[in-house]
């Protein structure tokens, strides 16, 4: 299956298949990452190599995320979306992590917006030494200083990957996986809006070449950045039809 293949198949029919059965949700956005031109980059992290597709689902709490679980896991819909997923996905390579997600708005979260431009996915190890509640408690970055200093950048997001909570898990075949070589192991996802493709490419040369130190996470971080293609379904409300 070709990458736009995979990425028609994932819009086309399981996100409406997902999006129809389980509870609604505030926020429901695919990533789909362009890797081509990094392999090398990513043949320094080693053998764990990329994803196809990174997924973010907000829910009103954690009482209605289980209830989405529970409809995802619950017979008859769990045959079907196994069956669905077979189709398109390697099972054995799916992982589900809890996230403490800041949208950088007065403390307010927002839903992602929607429209075109162009999506920069930046993963972030957090430096040798450092915990992951340090980690998340050092970041004082200002995002407003941040889109200012990236020229069209309408959105940040960042996502610190709670990998403790509960809630996630992780097939068989990624638990193994090196914290320092697997891009799923990381500690913060930030998510980089821009107006325009050109402006989404030229932050990526810039985080590449060092241009932009000062949009950069606490000194000592392992940084790996790459472009991606963003689809995000309108919010749905508990009152909205399935």
């Amino acid at each position: 299956m070709s990458r736009q293949q995979f990425v028609e198949y994932y819009e086309n029919f399981h996100c409406a298949l997902i999006d129809s059965h389980i509870p609604p949700q505030m926020d429901f956005r695919r990533h789909f990452p362009i890797w081509q031109g990094r392999e090398g980059e990513l043949q320094e992290r080693g053998p764990a190599g990329p994803f196809d597709a990174m997924t973010a689902i907000t829910y009103f709490d954690r009482d209605s995320f289980a209830r989405a679980q529970h409809v995802y896991h619950s017979a008859p819909f769990n045959a079907i979306v196994t069956e669905d997923e077979t189709q398109f996905l390697q099972r054995e390579y799916i992982r589900l992590v809890v996230v403490d997600e800041r949208t950088g708005h007065d403390g307010t979260w927002r839903a992602a917006p929607h429209g075109g431009g162009a999506k920069v996915l930046r993963f972030v190890w957090r430096p040798a030494g450092m915990t992951a509640v340090e980690f998340r408690q050092s970041d004082s970055r200002d995002v407003s200083t941040i889109r200012q200093r990236l020229k069209g950048c309408l959105e940040l997001r960042r996502n610190f990957l709670l990998a403790d909570d509960a809630i996630g898990y992780c097939t068989p075949a990624l638990t193994e996986a090196s914290r320092e070589s697997h891009v799923d192991r990381c500690d913060l996802i930030e998510e980089f809006w821009f107006a325009k493709v050109e402006d989404a490419a030229a932050a990526l040369q810039a985080f590449d070449s060092g241009g932009a130190d000062d949009v950069f996470p606490p000194s000592g971080s392992t940084v790996l950045a790459v472009e991606c293609e963003q689809y995000v379904s309108s919010p749905r409300t508990e009152a909205s039809p399935a």
